[in-house]
């Protein structure tokens, strides 16, 4: 996408990753998440406009993958793939933190705790 702009609607959330190299920002308007390099000038990484409005937060996991909250959702956004977990609560709202290892998730009754796992990891086992 280089020499491409992507339009940039009114900002609802914005975060940056662990390292301050990428930030993330999502726009209320049309549920669009969008992955920039700060080094470089602002062009898309990844777009994805397919997540329904309503997001109540937006954090980094570690220095690739942005988590949305959306109601009992979450929105997992990696640097080639997105994924929706549905967490069954009796609330409609998560919260979610980050830890050194992985997101903590919490919800009114429960909580959750999804960890980073290295490329290593995945590719013996063969998990994802």
């Amino acid at each position: 996408m280089q020499g491409s702009s992507v339009p940039l609607n009114k900002v609802a959330f914005i975060a940056y990753n662990a390292s301050k190299k990428m930030i993330a920002t999502y726009s209320e308007q049309n549920g669009q998440v969008i992955i920039s390099n700060t080094n470089n000038p602002p062009t898309a990484l990844a777009v994805n406009d397919t997540y329904q409005t309503g997001a109540n937060q937006i954090l980094w996991c570690g220095d690739s993958g942005v988590v949305l909250t959306i109601g009992e959702k979450l929105a997992l956004v990696g640097p080639n793939d997105h994924y929706m977990l549905d967490v069954k609560s009796r609330s409609d709202c998560l919260y979610c933190t980050t830890e050194e290892d992985g997101l903590r998730v919490l919800s009114a009754e429960n909580t959750y705790f999804l960890e980073i796992l290295e490329d290593a990891t995945i590719q013996t086992f063969g998990l994802a």
